[in-house]
């Protein structure tokens, strides 16, 4: 295999600047094998990576590795598989990916591709045959991710010399620059690649890595070699080598239009090896540009690599020099988040630390680039369910775009991404794409799966009851159980209705209601107005409730996210004031969305003071959703005396109607029901107590529970989902 050096003659060296002050170079110590040369450097999610290869072991083989780093100081080193030549490495889109060169008894190998997601464990990718030297990442105006590799044409299919993916898993080839050219460069950005070719030194541009065009650079001498092409600060930026030696400097913000920027003026020694371009960041607002390369001055035979770089003025160069071994070539001079990096033919990498002299992007920057320290995660739902992705990331500046299978979500701009009722074209791969200043930085791919929808059930939607209410003794007590799943939540709505129900013919009613909701003895949520409460209006009348009269005192509280447990409703009268009042608790979801693991009403209850007549203690519930619901119902008069109740309903006596129709009764409750009482949990009834049980299996609809008994009493009325 032959490496080809590329001279530019007398071009690219001057006089030392002052906005060009010499560089800091600290060698570091990456494990790379002994022999190896370093060929490319890339930065993402948090890392540094370099590449080298080097002689195998076996003869007709090679050694290829890769050093991957935090902070460009501690490096880690692992083998990449089937030991290819790599020239290149880019980050992008959640992946690592490395073009190879295949060589001696591998020329034939198709996989010329290796991916990874950390850096660590590498994937050889089929491409077809052509072998490969530089990668290139960027993502498309449409959100998606392209990658684009170049390298030789020589063999099947003759001049196929780049390659394309949207994944960086499958490939596809094509050509530009004739069959036997060879892909010399490659950068990306903004959604646009372009490649250089060695032979005409021609430019060719894409948007989709399919469909080429080449780019005319605005000179009048003709173009013999591209000696650098990268893309930093939101713009390209190209060395040309032309006629005489001389070489030119253009920018561009998207490869079409170009801008010449500097032209090198002679300089000693007068003969440099240009190897690579870099910047840490646009070039037209002052940013480092730096080249490396090499003296190959064979009357002195220097033995120092070389880099140049220069700030602000593109015409004014300082030199440096360091690494040594004969004939020594900095391969590369890589720029990202606020380092250099300089790799060379003889195993030797350096670092220097640097702040860019102007705007910044793509290239590196002063500020930190994105790191990701919790990844989306994959997982699996139901039709119609609900799921969040999220990612935790660190820096400045965030923005966030989240992508589905490449391409962006319109309006999925946040830390995380919630589809809230769940179709099968939604199954896929979920990834977020996170920029700042200093960079951009693609999460990990997180998968969907989306199964049948779990099969809607019958469950307690709705529990009202009117009674008389105060405060003290007097005060009305509603108790509420979300269960139906381990954990999770449910969004309800309380309402405490007083003087809203006179519109009903209801007289004596309380003037001005408060609602209290509480866990155990802590206050959860409160209100005294419903006019306070955000989104009432709409949400009763989603659920069919009666609107509440406009400025009333009437309660209310809208709860989202009520997480799964025991809660009390309490309706008290303000300033101890007494009368009618209602208290409704309303499950807001679809019915289609309860199923059987949906976190759901699955006990309500109700204490209050029952009488005869127009006292008579009413309870009303809704059976919503699919089939048919078996509920366990009871009315609790004496049971209440062994926890310290008084006053309590002697003998209640329990109805169950649907509409006027009388669906089921029981007045003393029967032993062979003890057992159901206890699976759901209900407090054991005192053995021969006057207490009503009933069992009962009902359809959708809404009934009502009347506790009668002949006697007035405080009485307590449970509703239990059944099994």
């Amino acid at each position: 295999m032959k490496h080809l050096r590329l001279l530019l003659l007398g071009g690219l060296l001057a006089s030392v600047s002052l906005s060009a002050q010499p560089l800091t170079w600290t060698q570091r110590t990456t494990g790379v094998a002994a022999g190896l040369q370093y060929t490319a450097a890339a930065y993402g999610n948090g890392k540094y990576a370099v590449v080298a290869y080097g002689n195998g072991a076996t003869s007709g083989t090679f050694q290829s590795q890769v050093a991957t780093s935090a902070d460009g100081v501690a490096w880690s080193v692992v083998n990449l598989p089937t030991a290819p030549v790599v020239r290149g490495l880019v980050y992008g889109g959640g992946l690592w990916v490395a073009p190879a060169e295949r060589n001696g008894s591998d020329s034939g190998n198709t996989q010329n591709i290796l991916t990874s997601p950390d850096g660590t464990t590498w994937t050889a990718r089929t491409t077809g045959a052509g072998t490969l030297w530089k990668v290139a990442h960027t993502v498309t105006a449409s959100g998606a991710n392209l990658y684009v590799a170049g390298g030789l044409a020589s063999n099947s299919p003759a001049g196929s010399n780049l390659a394309h993916s949207a994944d960086a898993i499958t490939w596809t080839r094509t050509n530009v620059g004739g069959a036997d050219a060879r892909i010399n460069h490659l950068a990306a950005g903004g959604g646009v690649v372009l490649a250089a070719t060695q032979t005409g030194g021609q430019v060719h541009r894409s948007t989709d890595g399919a469909t080429w065009s080449v780019v005319p650079i605005p000179q009048t001498i003709s173009i013999n070699f591209v000696l650098g092409l990268v893309y930093a600060g939101g713009e390209f930026i190209l060395a040309v080598q032309a006629d005489g030696g001389a070489a030119r400097l253009y920018t561009s913000p998207d490869g079409t239009v170009w801008t010449a920027r500097g032209r090198a003026s002679p300089a000693t020694p007068a003969t440099v090896t240009l190897s690579g371009l870099g910047a840490s960041g646009a070039a037209s607002a002052g940013a480092r540009v730096m080249v490396a390369g090499n003296s190959t001055n064979f009357t002195t035979f220097e033995s120092t690599p070389y880099v140049h770089h220069t700030v602000g003025d593109l015409n004014t160069w300082t030199t440096q020099q360091f690494g040594g071994g004969d004939f020594a070539n900095h391969n590369f001079a890589y720029f990202a988040n606020g380092l250099w990096l300089v790799g060379n033919n003889k195993t030797q990498l350096f670092t220097a630390s640097d702040t860019p002299g102007g705007s910044s992007g793509g290239g590196g920057s002063a500020t930190p680039a994105p790191t990701i320290s919790a990844q989306p995660a994959g997982q699996s739902i139901g039709l119609g369910g609900s799921v969040t992705f999220s990612v935790t990331a660190a820096g400045t500046g965030l923005t966030y775009q989240w992508l589905f299978n490449n391409n962006a979500i319109a309006g999925a701009t946040s830390a995380s991404y919630t589809i809230a009722a769940v179709t099968a074209a939604n199954a896929g791969a979920y990834a977020v794409r996170i920029a700042n200043a200093g960079g951009t930085v693609t999460s990990n791919a997180a998968a969907l799966t989306v199964s049948a929808a779990a099969a809607p059930v019958a469950f307690l939607g709705n529990l009202s009851v009117r009674a008389r209410a105060g405060s003290g003794s007097e005060t009305l007590i509603v108790g509420v159980t979300i269960g139906g799943a381990p954990s999770g939540s449910k969004s309800v709505l309380i309402r405490g209705v007083g003087p809203t129900l006179a519109a009903f013919g209801v007289t004596g009613t309380l003037a001005d209601p408060v609602l209290t909701v509480l866990q155990g003895t802590t206050t959860v949520a409160a209100n005294d107005d419903w006019g306070t409460e955000t989104g009432v209006a709409a949400t009763s009348a989603a659920v069919g409730a009666f609107a509440l009269a406009a400025g009333s005192r009437d309660a209310a509280i809208n709860g989202s996210g009520i997480p799964v447990g025991g809660y009390t409703v309490q309706l008290t009268g303000k300033a101890g004031a007494t009368g009618n009042a209602l208290v409704e608790l309303y499950d807001t979801a679809a019915p289609a969305a309860i199923t059987a693991a949906t976190a759901r009403f699955t006990n309500l209850s109700a204490r209050t003071f029952g009488g005869t007549g127009a006292d008579t203690l009413i309870v009303g519930f809704n059976v919503s959703g699919t089939g048919s619901r078996r509920l366990l119902v009871r009315a609790v008069g004496p049971g209440l005396v062994p926890f310290g109740v008084t006053g309590t309903m002697a003998d209640p006596k329990l109805e169950l109607y649907s509409g006027q129709t009388k669906v089921g009764e029981n007045d003393n409750w029967e032993a062979a029901t003890a057992a159901t009482q206890q699976s759901v949990g209900a407090f054991a009834l005192p053995a021969n107590s006057r207490d009503a049980v009933l069992v009962s299996t009902l359809q959708p609809g809404s009934y009502t529970v009347q506790v009668t008994g002949g006697t007035t009493g405080v009485t307590l009325v449970e509703v239990y989902e059944l099994p």
